[in-house]
């Protein structure tokens, strides 16, 4: 059986993006993690960071990026702002990784913001 998502989907003002990403970005650092790129548009975000193997724990530290990003845009957006679950991928080697973080530069074609980490 399929249950349908009875919530419409949220849609991120542009004047979000920049909030939600550097909220995402801010957790990250205090917690010691590296992170390469992020991303937000309208319906999600990328973030390519070094993270533990156990994926379990990677939901974990994860949903306290989006907890906190949740919390910057509360006065204006109430509510449930992520999705349930992500997916994180795991990087298999060097090549994947420019891979994906050449995929998460692109999105700023398509009017997301974008940081990397040669933005310091």
């Amino acid at each position: 059986m399929i249950a349908a998502n009875s919530r419409p989907p949220v849609s991120f003002p542009e004047d979000f993006f920049l909030v939600l990403g550097g909220a995402l970005l801010q957790k990250a650092q205090e917690q010691q993690h590296e992170v390469l790129a992020v991303s937000v548009d309208h319906h999600h975000a990328h973030v390519l960071a070094k993270l533990p193997i156990d994926r379990s724990e990677i939901k974990r530290i994860v949903g306290t990026w989006k907890q906190h990003a949740s919390h910057a845009v509360r006065d204006r957006l109430p509510g449930r702002v992520w999705a349930s679950s992500g997916d994180p991928i795991r990087v298999t080697d060097r090549g994947h990784q420019l891979n994906v973080f050449n995929y998460i530069v692109r999105h700023g074609n398509q009017g997301a913001w974008v940081w990397t980490f040669r933005d310091g």
